[in-house]
């Protein structure tokens, strides 16, 4: 439950920011234990969402749940400005004493939000399949039996880029047909050649629309490709950039 009243505690993980009169979550079935000692620490016109700690340490596991987990349960309730998983804080006054230092900033950030929410859509390309489709197209790539093992490595080296070009042309295509639907797009680069990821910041009101949109998607592109979409989230990719009419400085806290 997120609640009002101050504790005393080793350490707060610190979730996330809102506004001071964000609604309090008493904590849907779904969400219980997600926002399970979870509360507010406000000032002024923010309030830091954070959770109490037993000491200085962090269960990555564990507490990366909980951290997400917080933050999708009160995004109904309004915009929500996630800070980087991991970021403690010894105390509540020392919370109140970042949130006063940046509270134009994050105000502007909060406003800049309002009424949008992330998705994330990522395409995994089936390898065999897309080697099959780079022999096809590249024949004197298929022909080359190289012997030393320089050559060898410089082989797999081509063929990985030119995965890697199909995978962003893919990209391209994907991008020209979700864009028109989105605020703004950004890609997650992977170090995986046949991997996509994207994030989009959309409406709220317009993800109706999105999700037929990755489903004529997923059924145009078939079984070559695993697609994972997962939404509506905070704005994870999104909180540095200014879509309200300030744009915001940068923090002491490295947002």
């Amino acid at each position: 439950m997120i609640t009002n009243e101050p504790r005393t505690s080793a350490a707060l993980l610190v979730c996330g920011v809102v506004r001071s009169g964000h609604p309090v979550l008493l904590g849907a079935p779904a969400s219980a234990d997600a926002i399970a000692n979870v509360r507010f620490v406000r000032a002024g016109a923010l309030a830091a969402v954070v959770c109490d700690l037993p000491g200085d340490a962090i269960s990555c596991e564990d507490d990366a749940r909980r951290y997400l987990g917080t933050l999708i349960a009160l995004l109904p309730g309004g915009p929500v400005l996630p800070i980087r998983f991991g970021t403690l804080a010894p105390d509540e006054d020392a919370v109140r004493e970042l949130l006063d230092d940046a509270d134009d900033e994050l105000a502007h950030r909060l406003d800049a939000l309002e009424g949008l929410v992330e998705v994330r859509l990522q395409i995994d390309g089936d390898l065999d399949a897309e080697l099959r489709a780079l022999v096809a197209a590249s024949p004197a790539l298929a022909r080359a039996r190289p012997e030393r093992l320089d050559e060898r490595v410089q082989r797999g080296a081509q063929i990985s880029a030119r995965l890697a070009e199909r995978r962003d042309e893919l990209g391209e295509q994907v991008r020209a047909r979700l864009q028109p639907l989105a605020v703004a797009h950004t890609t997650v680069r992977s170090q995986i050649a046949t991997e996509l990821n994207h994030a989009y910041l959309i409406r709220a009101e317009a993800l109706c629309e999105f999700d037929q949109a990755v489903q004529e998607l997923r059924d145009e592109l078939g079984e070559r490709y695993a697609i994972e979409y997962a939404g509506p989230l905070p704005a994870f990719e999104f909180t540095d950039r200014p879509y309200g009419a300030h744009p915001p400085a940068r923090s002491r806290w490295g947002w």
